[in-house]
C-alpha cells in the first residue's frame, strides 16, 4: 500500500509541474514564481538554486510581486547566482514599493548592514516602519530593536516594548 501511494504521490507531482510548467512557459508570472520556488525547495523536482533563480527572474520581470522579493533574496544571499547587494536592494525596493512586506523588512536589512547600499539607520527604520504597519511580525521585532538601541532613530524604551509586543501578538495569531 506504501508503494502504491508515493507511485500516487510521484505521479500527481509531475502533473503539477508539468501544469506548471505549461502556465509559466504561456506567461503566468505566479506559475513561474511558483515553479522557483519549487527548485529553491526541491518539491517535484530536483534541488536547483540556478533553475530557481532564473524562475524567479522571469516572473520579477513579468511583475510577479512576490517574485521581484525572492529575486532579491537569491540575489541578497547568493542563491542560484553571485552575491550582488545592488540588485538585491533593486529588486526588494521594487517589490516593497508594490506592497510587499518582506522586501520592505528586507530593505530594511539592506539599509542596516549597509549592503547594496551606504548604512543608514533612518532608511532602516523607515522601512521597517512600513512592514511593521503592515503587519510583518518580523519588521516587528527589528523596529523595536531599533528603538531600544537608538538606531536610526530617539532612543525610546517604551517605542520599544510597544513594538515588540505588537510583535509577540502577531507571531502567536500567525501560529494559531
Amino acid at each position: 500500500m506504501n508503494q502504491l501511494n508515493e507511485t500516487t504521490n510521484k505521479a500527481a507531482s509531475e502533473a503539477r509541474i508539468a501544469s506548471l510548467l505549461e502556465a509559466a512557459e504561456a506567461g503566468d508570472a505566479s506559475a513561474m514564481n511558483r515553479l522557483g520556488d519549487d527548485y529553491f525547495d526541491g518539491i517535484g523536482v530536483d534541488k536547483d538554486e540556478t533553475t530557481a533563480f532564473a524562475w524567479y527572474r522571469k516572473a520579477a520581470e513579468a511583475g510577479n510581486v512576490e517574485a521581484m522579493n525572492n529575486l532579491g533574496f537569491a540575489y541578497f544571499a547568493g542563491l542560484g547566482c553571485e552575491k550582488n547587494g545592488a540588485e538585491a536592494v533593486v529588486w526588494f525596493r521594487r517589490s516593497a514599493e508594490a506592497g510587499n512586506d518582506w522586501a520592505a523588512r528586507n530593505l530594511g536589512d539592506c539599509y542596516r548592514d549597509g549592503v547594496g547600499v551606504d548604512k543608514d539607520g533612518a532608511e532602516a527604520v523607515a522601512w521597517y516602519r512600513r512592514s511593521a504597519e503592515a503587519g510583518n511580525a518580523s519588521a516587528m521585532k527589528r523596529l523595536a530593536d531599533c528603538c531600544e538601541r537608538g538606531f536610526g532613530v530617539e532612543k525610546d524604551e517604551a517605542q520599544a516594548v510597544v513594538w515588540r509586543r505588537r510583535s509577540e501578538e502577531a507571531t502567536a495569531a500567525s501560529t494559531r
